[in-house]
């Protein structure tokens, strides 16, 4: 009769197999070339396996662990919603990290022992739980693992020395039956290969391996009892208090030169702010917004490390200290803010006249993301309950995964086509349409109905003037990609949402 604890090594090295079948799975359709459903069932089973693994441990997962799966499954099922390979592979990177930070957090149940701000040392202690190579001593050396072993590699030893015995007899006789043409040509069926894919597949495992070894010494390391020691605030705010040296004169004098010098900018910008669409002489939509937004994202990189470096380096030994450091947080917080707002309101400019890109639009996004780090700073000054390290980590994350499920690629291609149709573009770029991929087929396929629409002299004015091609939109190979029986279109690991809109659409105008 089997007992408990041989059903327990059984399901344990079961779900050791399958945890690492599904961390090949998530590096090989990781790549995303297309496999957005291969991607979420993949990550779906990954994240089973270790939830499983914890459970035949009797490790039961508190509370604070589901709001983070919840997370971390959002961040999947955009994978599936956005039409942008880049913006997926992110997600997919920050899925697997939400998810490692939910295994830690239910695991251990942290509670902060200086205040509610413990997200960034959650942080730490997740990317780092399963690296503790006195764990992995501990883990090797446990009975049960240790009995595993032993009757495993026992039994591999054997089944290899098996084979070696057995290849002299196979090549012989593999030798003696080809003389056979139909097994021959049955042979070189099964034993093509294409050398490429050898290499590549060879290659994917060997990413896999460092990858499930720190996995997995990291949910064995949540069945360890001896692993309650975490890193808390109090790490940190050892480390603050031996670098606090700078005074508050100091700290005045660092800070009222630079606010200084943004004040006489924005005299400088006094005309921009009065009359709106007013650009220097000499510049064009696209310099203007393309300098000023990237002399803010180095202007805003320098204020956070300055405020940064305010609050780590700063002697608090007396209230009036804590006034002046709150004053100058607060000051280069809103000077920051109103450069945000200028940079932004050059780009809304530079869209009105040219449309959307994806440069542009990550563009903008980062400029709400500055804003809404620079608004909590504000915020940590006036209620210093806030957990500031936090809500700056938490609102970077929704804010990204807003971008990821709003999936900006369909949103530029509609509004370019849609605007320029109504006259409030120029010219669209047709080609970036096309570089947007399935994203834009809806979007295509309407410029090409409008353009054919009208009479043939404004078709002429279309091309001379708008520089207008229809014959860069390809309708019949649409119909060949959207429409046949390729094996794309019948590999159902590669849709996407924005892939199956365009098939309707494409149908839809056949």
């Amino acid at each position: 009769m089997e007992t408990a604890n041989n059903r327990f090594k059984y399901k344990t090295v079961i779900t050791v197999i399958l945890l690492f079948l599904c961390t090949y799975s998530i590096i090989r359709t990781g790549k995303m070339y297309g496999t957005s459903l291969g991607t979420i069932i993949s990550s779906l089973a990954f994240m089973a396996c270790c939830i499983y693994y914890l459970k035949i441990n009797q490790v039961h997962l508190n509370i604070s662990f589901v709001p983070l799966l919840i997370f971390s499954i959002a961040f999947i099922v955009s994978v599936f919603l956005n039409g942008n390979v880049m913006i997926r592979r992110f997600a997919l990177v920050i899925y697997i990290a939400i998810f490692l930070f939910a295994l830690c957090k239910g695991t251990y149940g942290y509670q902060s022992q200086t205040g509610n701000d413990n997200i960034p040392a959650d942080l730490v202690q997740c990317f780092i739980y399963g690296i503790d190579t006195e764990r992995l001593t501990k883990i090797s050396r446990s009975n049960q693992y240790g009995k595993l072993t032993s009757k495993l590699f026992p039994q591999f030893m054997k089944i290899l020395l098996g084979l070696l015995l057995s290849s002299p007899v196979f090549i012989f006789a593999l030798s003696m039956l080809s003389y056979d043409s139909s097994f021959n040509e049955l042979l070189n069926n099964i034993f093509t290969f294409d050398i490429d894919e050898i290499f590549e597949e060879t290659w994917l495992i060997i990413c896999t391996v460092p990858v499930f070894i720190y996995i997995y010494l990291g949910i064995g390391s949540c069945t360890c009892s001896s692993s309650n020691k975490r890193f808390d605030n109090s790490f940190f705010a050892k480390i603050k208090s031996s670098l606090s040296w700078l005074s508050s004169e100091t700290l005045i004098a660092m800070v009222l030169p630079v606010l200084a010098l943004y004040a006489v900018f924005f005299v400088s910008q006094w005309d921009y702010y009065t009359l709106a669409g007013v650009i220097p002489a000499g510049y064009s939509y696209a310099e203007y917004a393309r300098e000023g937004f990237f002399q803010l994202c180095a202007v805003s990189a320098v204020n956070l490390l300055m405020m940064l470096g305010c609050t780590w380096f700063s002697k608090l030994r007396s209230h009036g200290s804590e006034i002046v450091l709150k004053i100058i947080t607060i000051s280069i917080s809103i000077f920051s803010l109103i450069l945000i707002l200028t940079a932004a309101s050059k780009m809304y400019l530079y869209i009105l006249e040219y449309g959307l890109t994806p440069l542009r639009v990550y563009s903008s996004w980062a400029m709400i993301v500055l804003a809404t780090i620079f608004i909590l700073f504000i915020a940590k000054q006036i209620n210093n309950k806030i957990p500031l390290y936090s809500l700056c980590i938490l609102c970077t994350a929704i804010l990204f995964l807003a971008l990821c499920i709003s999936d900006p690629d369909t949103k530029i291609a509609s509004y370019n086509t849609s605007k320029f149709i109504a006259g409030d573009l120029e010219s669209v770029d047709i080609d970036l349409l096309n570089d947007l991929g399935d994203s834009a087929v809806p979007s295509l396929i309407n410029l090409y109905d409008y353009y054919y629409g009208l009479p043939e002299e404004q078709q002429n004015k279309m091309i001379e003037q708008h520089a207008i091609l229809p014959e860069k939109i390809n309708i019949e190979e649409l119909r060949t990609i959207y429409c046949s029986s390729s094996a794309y279109t019948w590999d159902w690991s590669r849709f996407t949402m924005p892939y199956l809109m365009a098939k309707k659409a494409v149908n839809a105008h056949a």
